[in-house]
């Protein structure tokens, strides 16, 4: 026996021949259904209404399983409706009876399914319309319905409802906290003016004057439901009250109680109503959470007398009394009760950023911002818009006109203090109260307290001044123990730079810096890294009024890039130092190395730093000419404020060294154009610091009686720079710093 056929498609209009269809698309779709070419799939009929609708009914074979997860039939009949050529044709099941399942397109009561085969749009979908593609589209949807997998990976949940009337954007802040006694006022957006109101903000309003266009609201949860073809809402509250019980929420219970537990002056504001309808997928524990809204126009004071917990007092108006005793419930006064539905959007804050980003939940860092310039604004705009950090931004500078080519703040906002006014915009976009510090963080003057509690509380420290003496300033705060994770740009503006600590801090900033410089001199795409710029803007009459000239395009790309290091060297416990060089072509090539633990010793009146793996190249040095003494210069930075003295590289030695079981001499040949090089390469910030050489077999890394005569005459050479003779020696029980100066 034949399956019942739906009575609606009977009545679409009177069968017609194949041939004599109009669209070209209905045409093509019964010529391919009746040639053959598809063995599990024939033409039945075609139709055509009077407004033109042509319907072809197709009967598809399929293989489904034995035990289906939805009533899908080994044939089933369908017919595709065309309506115009430039949308998409409408797939409706030809069975009375066809289940109802996931993705399946919203329909009113009494007309047949209508699964939705393809969700893109007919723009998108038309260069690749075919018969044959779109029966294939069909068949696998078919197929997926029997097997219960319409709802896949990577697949977005349907909505419990699809609602036809404006958006309601709520704070997640109401949401999570339900049990507030807040009230709200439903209002458009600034500027709709007299368009088509498409979305309505639910904003606290708890000095609205009673009775002006208040609302109250009572956030609902029902239990989690599996995912079901698509509905519209109900119209009216009895509606609402039927669907809610089906969904396992006993809604009138939970409106009874709630407007019996209200205060009196509460009962003259309208009543909204917030519920959470949980869907989940299909053999998954994923959840999704369908938000929607119902606001009557009735006040509670209506709604409690229709629900029987309420009675109009006659000698007052707009005045109730609590029943003792509740009354019936006035269904048919409640079934005349419409309401307005409205999808509920969660405003952007930082936890709605995070699953929009695709980053892991979790609560959002606090970082310090120092420097609010270019990388800085951007990689903190791009972060917060992942929902990854709330902030305090240290800035002393103001905005200047020629600082919008390259920054996210605006016109309006010239003259104003950078901090201040990027606080404000991440505030405005995060929903999270950004803190702003007006302060040169070298002479912090009267914000030293708040830098310092700012520096104390966070859990990161983003530098993002672009100044070597902020960096190391921030490197030696003692009373911050978080990461210290320095972004910025090289002078030329084509590449960006990342230095991470790592979480332990055993990489400080001065020990990152030093390994950067040493990359730089190593590795052949950083040849040019640290070159001059070239010509600067002036934008103004001083001689220090000039800005680089670096285009935004370069500025977003880069500073993308950075924000996009920052979280992965913060999702990790070790240090990072990277590069990003952009190309002539386009490319991007990055530059990269593993940060090693630092080493830092009081010599001399001065600090010096040595990083492990720098001492284990000289031990490799070592090695490779035993039984022979060999050596070269040691480069590295200076700080003659701080006093601390940070090994870079230690140079291979000249071609007129000698060296024997017993003796090292370093010769001189190209020394001078190399320690240039060195100079020029990294910008001016690597120099000659001292000297390094190795001990024979059995000979332990102690200062000889010839090394102590070579420290004296280093110290000479040096003691008009102000410098102390600084030596690193290699030998079998490892490698040893040594330094002399005149405070020795």
């Amino acid at each position: 026996m034949a399956d019942p056929r739906h009575l609606y498609l009977d009545g679409i209009g009177p069968v017609v021949p194949p041939g004599s269809l109009a669209c070209a698309n209905a045409r093509a779709l019964a010529a391919y259904a009746s040639s053959g070419l598809d063995e599990d799939a024939s033409l039945v009929e075609c139709r055509r209404s009077d407004d033109g609708m042509e319907s072809v009914l197709v009967r598809i074979r399929l293989y489904p399983p034995q035990r289906p997860a939805a009533d899908i039939r080994q044939d089933e009949e369908l017919a595709v409706l065309f309506t115009a050529e430039d949308r998409h044709p409408a797939l409706l099941a030809a069975r009375a009876d066809f289940p109802e399942t996931p993705h399946q397109n919203m329909m009113p009561e009494g007309l047949p399914r209508y699964p939705c085969v393809d969700d893109r749009p007919w723009d998108d979908a038309a260069p690749g319309w075919s018969p044959y593609a779109y029966l294939e589209r069909v068949r696998w949807w078919l197929n997926a319905a029997a097997m219960g997998e319409l709802t896949g990976t990577g697949q977005v949940v349907d909505p419990f409802f699809v609602v036809p009337g404006p958006d309601l954007l709520v704070p997640a802040r109401i949401l999570a906290d339900p049990g507030s006694d807040l009230a709200f006022a439903l209002v458009p957006p600034a500027g709709s003016g007299d368009q088509e109101i498409r979305c309505l903000h639910l904003i606290e309003s708890g000095d609205m004057p009673v009775g002006q266009g208040g609302f109250k609201a009572i956030i609902l949860t029902a239990p989690v439901s599996m995912a079901k073809s698509v509905t519209t809402p109900p119209g009216n509250v009895e509606a609402l009250l039927r669907v809610a019980q089906v969904a396992g929420l006993d809604l009138l219970r939970s409106l009874q109680s709630w407007i019996a537990r209200l205060p009196a002056a509460d009962l003259s504001c309208c009543p909204a109503l917030l519920m959470d309808f949980p869907v989940i997928r299909p053999g998954s524990t994923e959840v999704r959470h369908d938000l929607i809204a119902f606001a009557l126009k009735c006040d509670i004071g209506h709604l409690g007398t229709m629900l029987g917990v309420l009675s109009p007092d006659p000698d007052r108006v707009s005045s109730w009394g609590k029943l003792v005793v509740r009354a019936p419930v006035q269904l048919d006064l409640l079934a005349a009760e419409r309401m307005l539905s409205m999808a509920v959007q969660l405003e952007f804050d930082l936890a709605t950023a995070r699953p929009l980003s695709g980053v892991p939940s979790g609560s959002a860092m606090k970082a310090l911002l120092v420097g609010a310039g270019a990388i800085g604004s951007h990689v903190a705009l791009a972060l917060t818009r992942e929902g990854r950090h709330s902030w305090t931004v240290a800035d002393g500078d103001w905005l200047r006109p020629h600082n919008l080519a390259r920054h996210v703040l605006s016109q309006s906002q010239v003259g104003q203090f950078k901090a201040c006014a990027l606080a404000a915009m991440l505030s405005g976009l995060s929903r999270a109260n950004a803190k702003s510090i007006v302060c040169d963080v070298l002479r912090p003057a009267d914000q030293t307290q708040a830098l310092e509690d700012a520096a104390a509380e966070a859990d990161v420290i983003l530098d993002a001044s672009a100044s070597v003496a902020v960096s190391r300033r921030i490197s030696d705060w003692g009373h911050a123990k978080s990461r210290r994770v320095p972004a910025f740009f090289n002078p030329s503006g084509d590449a960006a730079v990342l230095l991470a600590e790592d979480a332990a801090r055993s990489v400080p900033l001065d020990a990152l810096e030093a390994q950067y410089y040493r990359l730089v001199l190593r590795d052949d795409v950083l040849s040019a890294h640290l070159a001059p710029p070239p010509e600067g803007f002036r934008y103004a009459g001083s001689c220090r009024a000039v800005s680089a000239r670096i285009p935004e395009s370069r500025v977003s790309v880069l500073s993308g890039l950075a924000a996009a290091g920052i979280s992965a060297a913060l999702a990790e416990e070790r240090a990072t130092l990277c590069t990003w060089s952009l190309q002539p072509d386009g490319g991007v090539t990055a530059a990269r190395a593993a940060p090693s633990v630092l080493r830092r010793e009081a010599l001399a009146g001065w600090t010096v730093l040595l990083d492990d793996d720098l001492a284990a190249e000289v031990r490799r040095h070592r090695q490779k000419a035993l039984p022979s003494e060999t050596g070269g210069v040691l480069v590295g930075t200076v700080d003659m404020q701080r006093r601390v003295i940070a090994a870079v590289d230690a140079l291979q030695p000249p071609a007129d060294s000698s060296g024997d079981a017993t003796t090292f001499t370093r010769g001189t040949e190209g020394l001078r154009d190399r320690l240039d090089a060195v100079a020029r390469r990294t910008g001016g910030m690597v120099r000659y610091i001292g000297e390094w050489h190795t001990h024979p077999c059995g000979s332990e890394a102690m200062p000889s009686a010839l090394d102590i005569e070579q420290l004296v005459a280093l110290r000479r050479e040096l003691r008009r720079e102000g410098l102390p003779a600084t030596m690193l020696i290699s030998g079998s029980d490892g490698e040893r710093l040594v330094a002399l100066s005149d405070a020795s």
